[in-house]
């Protein structure tokens, strides 16, 4: 009996981009996005948040599964599935991938080559190793918008009898000095530990990772009074 000879291909990932330790996505961060008309068949286009993909359920699993490294969509698929309950296509992820990418979020990394063809594999990989989100800015907060919250945040202050606030005015670059300050520090502390201890955050979601980040804000403002002493002074009467 003749044997078959079976020959295994060999593939190598041939990767062009390397994504930084932290990618900060702000509250005003927009991109555009073409849908089509039903009413008209024609395409148009509208404004979208970024912050919006990734608390968007069905865009969260692909990147969590991004995490550990650039893949490809079948591989995608894979572990995507693995993770709903509802699993979904190839051109379903596909459509994911590539609204993810026109958000920012994810970027085609490289190409898995098999050896002796000519088709390859693109590969994909999120644009930052840690995605923070700054949703409350310096620039949120010195915008004409802000407004509204500052006066809700004045009034309900006032019924804490700690506070007894100078002006709207002070209250609004309080807070400023203190998210321009934290931000910078946090988005530095994130990049360090993530050079630093590369495994730290490949198992971890991105709502815990936010959790995380939302109480390292909170140890860091305690551990650096200097950022907000003077504002404080002059803001609170008490």
């Amino acid at each position: 009996m003749r044997r078959k000879s079976v020959r295994i291909m060999s593939k190598q990932d041939v990767l062009t981009y390397t994504p930084p330790a932290v990618k900060v996505i702000r509250e005003e961060d927009d991109f555009e996005e073409v849908i089509r008309n039903e009413k008209t068949g024609k395409d148009e286009i509208i404004k979208r948040k970024v912050v919006e993909l990734i608390n968007d359920k069905k865009l969260i699993p692909i990147i969590e599964v991004l995490k550990t490294g650039p893949k490809t969509i079948k591989e995608i698929m894979k572990e995507y599935n693995l993770q709903v309950k509802k699993p979904k296509k190839e051109m379903t992820i596909y459509r994911y991938v590539k609204f993810l990418e026109q958000g920012g979020l994810v970027v085609q990394a490289g190409r898995r080559v098999e050896m002796e063809r000519t088709a390859t594999e693109i590969l994909y990989s999120r644009t930052g190793k840690i995605f923070y989100n700054v949703d409350l800015s310096k620039e949120y907060w010195e915008s004409e918008r802000s407004k509204r919250i500052i006066e809700m945040m004045s009034g309900v202050l006032t019924l804490y009898p700690k506070f007894e606030i100078s002006s709207n005015d002070c209250l609004r670059d309080l807070i400023t000095q203190i998210y321009s300050k934290i931000n910078i520090e946090v988005a530095e502390v994130l990049k360090e530990s993530s050079e630093k201890l590369p495994d730290l955050f490949v198992d971890k979601t991105y709502s815990e990772i936010s959790k995380m980040t939302n109480i390292l804000q909170i140890f860091i403002l305690l551990s650096n009074p200097e950022f907000y002493e003077t504002e404080w002074k002059k803001c609170f009467l008490k």
